[in-house]
């Protein structure tokens, strides 16, 4: 599948990628239909995740972490869904999928014998991403979900807009 970003060398111009990106979209929507035809509730949840980006209700932090998590062993889909990501979480000078990826396995990894953090963790991001509070709220629950573990609480500032952190 063809890069969107120019990163085929940087000869496509922005019209060209936009032409094609429509099909590449398209051919990732069904590729996700069937890999969850037996869970279509995973793919429906997929969707749902995509309109809330769409209508601003998430970050894309949020939308990385819960496409991951939806995705969780599918690598393909997971590696595929990267390339439609904003170059900046893409590649150097953001944040990354593999960032995502890497926070998310360490946090599960850190509370392996005390799932409780994790869970609650999640149902902080649900809680967000329903609007029932914005990133500033978001972040200082995580960082009291965190307290005694500064580097996760550092960690977790990259994926908040600049303004939401005190």
């Amino acid at each position: 599948m063809a890069k969107p970003d120019g990163e085929d060398g940087g000869n496509e111009s922005d019209s060209t990628r936009k032409q094609r990106w429509p099909d590449e979209i398209v051919n990732y929507l069904r590729l996700v239909q069937r890999t969850f035809e037996n869970e279509p509730k995973k793919y429906h949840e997929f969707l749902r995740i995509l309109v809330d980006r769409k209508h601003r209700r998430i970050s894309v932090a949020h939308l990385i972490e819960e496409v991951w998590s939806l995705f969780e062993g599918h690598n393909e889909l997971i590696n595929e869904f990267y390339q439609f990501l904003p170059k900046k979480y893409r590649g150097k000078g953001g944040t990354s999928l593999e960032d995502a990826t890497n926070f998310v396995i360490k946090l599960k990894a850190r509370f392996l014998h005390d799932p409780e953090v994790y869970a609650a963790f999640l149902q902080i991001l649900n809680k967000c991403r329903r609007g029932a509070c914005d990133a500033q709220h978001t972040f200082q629950a995580v960082k009291d979900l965190f307290k005694g573990h500064p580097d996760l609480i550092e960690e977790y500032q990259k994926y908040l807009p600049p303004r939401s952190v005190m």
